[in-house]
């Protein structure tokens, strides 16, 4: 996976095509998460009800939303692995810096 974090607060998450020996498109998320998401610094939080991509080096939030579905319900990685089945590249567009830093206190005070 390729991850690009903008100066801008945009981060792009990109799958790479691989050779696949069973020509199965089945992406493993756990292990694209793990190893790849959480190595640069994001992690899936839930805050105040709904599912955000928080990156604790910049202090910015990324709201995790499709379509107006509250995610609560819904489990993320589920949610990633259906996106990049749609489409290869992923675009996340982050709170201000306001809202982040409001969202990341009420993580912290366990919201």
């Amino acid at each position: 996976m390729v991850i690009k974090k903008f100066k801008n607060g945009k981060i792009k998450l990109q799958i790479e095509p691989k050779f696949d020996y069973n020509n199965s498109n089945e992406i493993d998320i756990d292990e694209v998460y793990h190893r790849d998401i959480t190595m640069s610094d994001l992690y899936i939080n839930q805050i105040n009800g709904y599912q955000y991509v928080v990156d604790f080096n910049t202090q910015l939030v990324y709201p995790l939303i499709s379509e107006g579905y509250h995610l609560s319900y819904y489990n993320p990685l589920v949610f990633l692995r259906n996106e990049f089945t749609k489409k290869a590249t992923l675009y996340f567009y982050p709170e201000s810096k306001k809202q982040s830093k409001s969202l990341l206190e009420d993580l912290d005070n366990g919201y």
